[in-house]
């Protein structure tokens, strides 16, 4: 091995200490608070022999902005120790800045850029004063300092906010995410990479031989009986490699559950600096549980609201608990397993539980219906905007849980919840172990099949017509054993067809989410099957009801639906939104989607309004010269004319200067919003805000008395 090999190796190894010993360095400060004394002196002596080694491991590679940042923490750490002194809240803060600094040396580091000591100064600004900045030297190796640094002043924490919700830098790069614009890395064993190139090199012979063997079939027909069951064999070696290349990719994008927690672990430090009356411990459990890194991610910032929800407004202050007859310290608890394909998490505290009154209060500031069903309740819980901060002193839940059901969405989770007043409230999660695939049931819907995640499914069941009941203009199922659910035709939900004569039998897929229960009325399902779902294209990503879609074994394509959006949607709709409305009313809509166009169609078709459809804008404009029509749904990008270039067209044109235009796209930002209204639209709909209700309600808005 020359030198440059030797070199290459050697940095190769130390980025892996440094990885290793900066997560026992912030392990070990995060933790500092909670230990008594005894064990704070032997956590002393922990942090000072981890960075003392991590200092001669970068004196060995020549990183020297990496040995100066550890030669300040470790003189630091010696004074504390020669003193016996504990380590003040404002070094542990300082502390976990380098930590965080160091991580991302160690990325840079890994990806060969280098390492400068500007990385490390807005890491150390706020400790004064700094030992000077020199190379230190192989002869410098010792365990105080000759002039110790003065003391900080201790700083004063404020109590009058919670700590921002925004994780620190190192808390995203902990969950996999990128800092800044740009791709995204996954940390993998060198062993696994060689694996998987062996792979990828059987799997190209096997291509090879398939290849040859094809060809020689091609120059020699008459040899295809005797080929048969060599073909038969090669094939089935492809599909065995393919099937072990997919799972051992599938295990690449796998990171531990214990990143998570070692974000709660740095997040509940800060809010016991924010909140210094109350006392709390978190216990994890099941960190060693392995995931994709897209569910650690969205997980992640799940459980770090469920963890400022607890501490803000479950956890009473320490006095308060004595007086309750509780332990000074509130404990909570994040447990987690794994069963089957699916990971269950429970979040639990033993804090104050939920104040169902001041929720109430919340719910009809809100405009909300009180309720005291439970299940109306808890759903309520998660409604965007409702907090009890307000309310009272002693408010539960409330704040930030539309957040969470936000990310928990994403995930295709759900979440559930039991709370008892004076003992505290726990989380239920479940969600699939990995994104990439997904258990759904295949159903119909207007001949075509879609997915519903079987992780919201509660129940299948075939009902006689007899057991429905309609209520209010709603139908609902009736059942002795089981309580009264919303029936809904998906149909209806997607704006298709519903089926011209109803069956006397149903077929119900029961929903259930924290959003509440709905029964769907399918037209037939089919097997539960195990799905690689594959993200929507740019243009369709902002629909919320899409999750995805998938390729069924026979070849057709299936769309995932999002459970929760189908409740959205139930529980947003007008009673009336299929009133016909007057029959004179028309509309053209402007898209070159062509699922869009009949979307719209069969929706406005179905709510009473004669429909004109165009691919283009050019093309829409060649139509309203030989005929009118009360109002237009335009998208913005498409060929030949875009939307803003339409909306322009018209306005100049006498016959359509007053016509309600609605911009209806995916491009989301103020620059295109005010484009399009600059241009002359009445209304500009973003598509991940569009529901069914808002569009007809729009156009509605906008259409003279006489036409409505």
């Amino acid at each position: 091995m020359n030198s440059d090999q030797l070199r290459n190796r050697l940095r190769h190894i130390f980025i892996g200490e440094l990885q290793e010993q900066v997560a026992r360095i912030r392990s070990e400060l995060l933790d500092y608070d909670q230990l008594d004394q005894p064990a704070r002196h032997e956590s002393l002596q922990t942090l000072f022999r981890a960075v003392h080694a991590l200092k001669g491991a970068a004196r060995a590679v020549e990183e020297r902005a990496i040995e100066r940042t550890c030669h300040r923490f470790e003189d630091e750490l010696a004074r504390l120790r020669a003193s016996r002194s504990d380590l003040p809240a404002e070094l542990i803060d300082a502390f976990l800045k380098v930590t965080d600094a160091l991580e991302q040396a160690a990325e840079l580091l890994a990806t060969g850029q280098p390492v400068h000591d500007e990385l490390f100064h807005s890491a150390t600004s706020d400790r004064a004063p700094q030992p000077p900045a020199a190379d230190p030297g192989s002869n410098r190796d010792r365990e105080t300092s000759s002039t110790p640094p003065q003391r900080a002043p201790e700083a004063t924490p404020d109590t009058s906010r919670p700590p921002t919700e925004r994780p620190p830098s190192a808390v995203l790069r902990a969950l996999g995410a990128s800092t800044a614009d740009g791709p995204q890395h996954i940390r993998l064993d060198a062993a696994e990479i060689d694996r998987l190139v062996a792979l990828g090199g059987e799997l190209w012979t096997a291509h090879r031989r398939l290849d040859r063997l094809a060809a020689d079939l091609v120059d020699h027909p008459e040899r295809a009986r005797d080929a048969a069951a060599t073909l038969y064999n090669h094939s089935r070696r492809v599909s065995r490699l393919i099937e072990d290349l997919n799972e051992r990719l599938q295990a690449a994008r796998m990171q531990p559950l214990s990143l998570t927690y070692e974000v709660l672990a740095r997040v509940a430090h800060d809010l016991r600096r924010a909140f210094p009356e109350r006392d709390f411990v978190v216990h994890c459990r099941g960190g060693d549980l392995r995931l994709d890194g897209d569910i650690i991610e969205g997980l992640s910032a799940s459980l770090l609201q469920l963890l400022r929800n607890a501490v803000v407004h479950g956890v009473e202050p320490s006095e308060e608990r004595i007086a309750a007859g509780k332990p000074a310290r509130a404990a909570i608890h994040v447990e987690a397993h794994i069963q089957g394909d699916h990971l269950h998490i429970v979040f639990r505290d033993d804090g104050r539980g939920i104040d169902w009154d001041a929720v109430n209060t919340a719910a009809r500031h809100l405009h909300l219906p009180a309720s005291s069903d439970e299940e109306e309740r808890v759903a309520m819980l998660f409604t965007p905007g409702l907090s009890t901060t307000a309310v009272g002193t002693h408010s539960g839940r409330g704040v930030g849980l539309d957040i969470v059901q936000n990310h928990l969405n994403h995930l295709r989770a759900t979440i559930a919840l039991s709370t008892e007043t004076g003992r505290g409230t726990s989380f239920f999660l479940r969600m699939p172990v990995s994104l990439a695939t997904t258990e759904a049931l295949v159903v119909t819907a207007a001949g075509q099949d879609v997915a519903l995640p079987t992780t919201a499914i509660a129940s299948l069941d075939r009902i006689h017509c007899a057991q429905v009941e309609l209520l209010d203009g709603k139908l609902f199922t009736t059942s002795d054993t089981t309580p009264r659910t919303r029936l809904v035709h998906l149909n209806s939900l997607l704006a298709l067809p519903e089926p011209a004569q109803t069956p006397t039998h149903l077929c119900v897929v029961e929903l259930r989410s924290s959003s509440g229960r709905l029964a769907l009325i399918v037209e037939d399902w089919h097997s539960v099957q195990t799905l690689v779902v594959k993200p929507l294209g740019r243009r369709l990503r902002g629909l919320k009801l899409l999750g995805g879609y998938a390729q069924l074994p026979h070849g057709d394509v299936a769309l995932l639906l999002q459970p929760t959006e189908l409740l959205a949607r139930v529980a947003g709709a007008p009673a009336n939104l299929n009133t016909p409305p007057a029959p004179t009313r028309s509309v053209l809509i402007v898209d070159d989607s062509v699922t869009t166009r009949t979307l719209y169609q069969r929706l406005l078709e179905d709510a009473g309004w004669r429909v004109r459809v165009a691919s283009d804008g050019k093309q829409a404009l060649e139509l309203l010269r030989s005929s009118s029509v009360d109002a237009i749904i335009s998208d913005v990008e498409m060929p030949r004319l875009d939307g803003f270039e339409l909306t322009r067209a018209l306005r100049q044109l006498p016959s359509t200067r007053q016509l309600p235009i609605i911009l209806v796209t995916a491009r989301a930002s103020d620059e295109d919003r005010a484009r399009g209204l600059e241009a002359g639209a009445d209304a500009y709909i973003v598509k991940n805000l569009l529901d069914p209700a808002h569009l007809l309600l729009t156009l509605a808005d906008f259409l003279p008395p006489t036409s409505r």
